[in-house]
């Protein structure tokens, strides 16, 4: 009896009662917030794909919408947030692929072949590594415009300008660059590759991998063995090598990946 006199004398606008309703409330604020959000990142991208990223602009977005610059402003306080925004999202979409990616093909690798399962080991270990470092050249032709926005963010020469920007930066990167030395890792302590600096090997691979892909601009006009894909083959045997692959090893890793690919 007591407790419901307790009860009754607590009304609905104190403290005790109210912050749980004014907390489902905020959740569902932010919830609408970011789906806004994501709407607006949606329609920056159809316009970059439209009209290039140099047009791009938060008027211009909100021209596109039919909505007020303010609401616009709300979320992105300048072209270069709405930019880094864009480009954050393309990478975070680009690692869940990619992780998706790899579980493709290992399950593939591990049974789901015609010729049956292949076996943990070096050549299994050098297969991961090629299908993580060949993911940024596939993206580029599959998502040309998506993967343009990552790569504006990381081929300027120019240093970055505020530390709040490179630190930014460097947590968007963090968990792609995470994944490319794991397997790194993976394959020195499997003994496909002699020990080293992972993360620094993954980083030059990934780096060169990157550049040939600009290449591919080229390759209607280049011989098969000068082609961006021919090139990212030579660049990825040359560096394995260098770092301890067995040569017959390895052409069973890129006999596994071509099939694989095929």
């Amino acid at each position: 009896m007591k407790v419901l006199q307790d009860l009754n004398g607590v009304q609905p606008s104190s403290g005790a009662w109210a912050r749980p309703l004014r907390g489902r409330g905020g959740v569902r604020r932010e919830r609408k917030r970011q789906a806004r959000r994501e709407q607006f990142l949606d329609a920056g991208l159809d316009l970059v794909i439209e009209e290039g990223l140099d047009t791009l602009t938060v008027a211009r977005l909100a021209a596109s919408l039919d909505v007020a610059v303010g609401s616009l402003y709300s979320h992105f306080d300048s072209k270069a947030a709405l930019v880094s925004a864009l480009q954050r999202r393309a990478l975070s979409q680009f690692l869940a692929e990619l992780s998706e990616e790899r579980n493709l093909a290992g399950r593939w690798r591990t049974g789901e072949r015609r010729d049956g399962p292949t076996e943990p080991g070096p050549h299994a270990a050098l297969f991961d590594i090629l299908v993580v470092q060949t993911a940024w050249l596939r993206d580029a032709a599959r998502r040309p415009e998506r993967h343009g926005l990552m790569d504006a963010l990381l081929a300027s020469a120019r240093p970055i300008p505020s530390i709040r920007e490179a630190r930014a930066l460097e947590s968007a990167l963090a968990p792609l660059l995470a994944v490319l030395a794991d397997v790194v890792a993976v394959a020195v302590t499997q003994g496909a590759l002699e020990r080293g600096d992972a993360g620094q090997r993954a980083q030059l691979m990934w780096a060169a991998v990157r550049g040939l892909t600009h290449n591919r601009r080229r390759d209607r006009l280049q011989p098969p063995a000068l082609q961006a894909d021919a090139l990212t083959t030579s660049l990825l045997w040359t560096l394995l090598v260098g770092w301890g692959a067995e040569p017959e090893v390895l052409v069973a890793a890129f006999a596994l990946f071509t099939s694989w690919r095929e």
